[in-house]
């Protein structure tokens, strides 16, 4: 169980990263974006 929670908050964190990576650019839009699904 523990293994499966870690892999899940492993994919979120390199999940959140690719998208801040390419949301650079729109950084308002991406932020609130990001923001959302952080806490959806």
């Amino acid at each position: 169980m523990l293994r499966k929670v870690w892999l899940l908050f492993l994919v979120q964190v390199t999940e959140g990263l690719i998208f801040f990576y390419y949301a650079t650019p729109y950084s308002r839009k991406g932020r609130v974006y990001r923001a959302t699904r952080l806490f959806v």
